[in-house]
């Protein structure tokens, strides 16, 4: 039980100590990306490989967000409002590597919007009906776009700040 204990907590130890090289070799300042990190393939313990795919699936995104229709838009065009720019191979791998890594009990969102935007619509559409973590709204909004087989990057409602400080989704 002591050697568990001890083995556990060098493999966490040593994930930090990744995170920390990691941090420092491809930060913001080195203007070098999650993606080089993964090519160079210095760091293949899972969590570390988890995060960076996760990094660079949202780096990806944020390049493409810039264009996004909302999600309320592409619904009522009842497709893509414009014809989604095909995904690099490269992006495509990463989110097929990814699919795996991701926690099935917590990352069902995460899970959903990588099958839709990789257009596994009817697999995309389970994730948001089982997820009970996300908001509700982007679930039944993700899971319609699922249905319409609408797989472009959308923005999704913010919350807003209401009366008395609580949030509330216009």
């Amino acid at each position: 039980m002591f050697r568990s204990a001890a083995s556990d907590w060098a493999s966490i130890f040593r994930g930090r100590t990744e995170l920390k090289e990691l941090c420092k070799t491809y930060g913001q300042q080195s203007k070098r990306s999650a993606s080089d990190a993964l090519s160079d393939g210095r760091w293949l313990g899972e969590k570390t490989e988890y995060l960076l795919r996760l990094q660079w699936w949202w780096d990806w995104n944020h390049i493409d967000r810039w264009s996004a229709p909302s999600a309320e838009m592409a619904l009522s065009f009842g497709h893509s409002p414009s014809p989604s720019p095909t995904m690099p191979a490269d992006v495509i791998d990463n989110l097929e590597r990814l699919l795996p890594l991701l926690d099935p009990a917590k990352d069902k969102l995460f899970a959903g919007e990588i099958l839709r935007r990789l257009e596994r619509f009817k697999d995309a559409e389970e994730c948001f009906h089982a997820d009970r973590v996300a908001r509700a709204e982007w679930r039944t909004v993700l899971a319609k776009l699922s249905a319409s087989k609408v797989s472009c990057i959308v923005e999704l409602p913010m919350p807003e700040w209401g009366a008395a400080g609580n949030f509330s989704v216009k």
